[in-house]
């Protein structure tokens, strides 16, 4: 699925389910989705065989502030998230080897290094703080840290 536009799509714009059992790339499109959901492409299947890179997300509005069983949530595509909650986490959902995240904090909440995070110890974050990190598929390994 490559070069197309989706605009103010209100539900996912592509959804693959987990039992399609195919390979696919996802490239090249642009989404737009000023009045819909913030995550356009859902990736049930997440298939290491199959790409999904280099689409433009524009208006998703990439606030994220739900942390479930200490895993932070965040959309199946983009590099930055502003994480609104206060509830710490030790772990990121949709991992793809080489995608990078950055998280801009709004707000006081600890991330905690482990297994799921590979980081330079734990990290107390306050509002303008910053964490960028790169997964091999499996970790988050911590690239930065800035705090304000």
């Amino acid at each position: 699925i490559s070069n197309n536009s989706f605009y103010d799509h209100r539900n996912e714009a592509i959804n693959i389910a987990a039992s399609s059992n195919v390979r696919y790339l996802i490239s090249n499109n642009t989404f737009d989705a000023s009045s819909g959901t913030p995550d356009p492409i859902v990736d049930a299947a997440q298939d290491v065989n199959s790409l999904i890179h280099s689409n433009i997300s524009e208006n998703l509005g990439i606030t994220v502030s739900t942390v479930t069983a200490s895993v932070l949530q965040i959309p199946v595509q983009g590099e930055f998230v502003v994480y609104t909650g206060a509830t710490g986490f030790n772990d990121i959902s949709n991992k793809k080897a080489g995608r990078r995240l950055t998280i801009k904090f709004d707000d006081a909440v600890t991330v905690t290094s482990g297994t799921a995070l590979k980081m330079a110890g734990n990290f107390t974050a306050t509002s303008d703080d910053t964490l960028t990190f790169v997964c091999d598929g499996t970790s988050w390994f911590e690239v930065s840290r800035n705090v304000t």
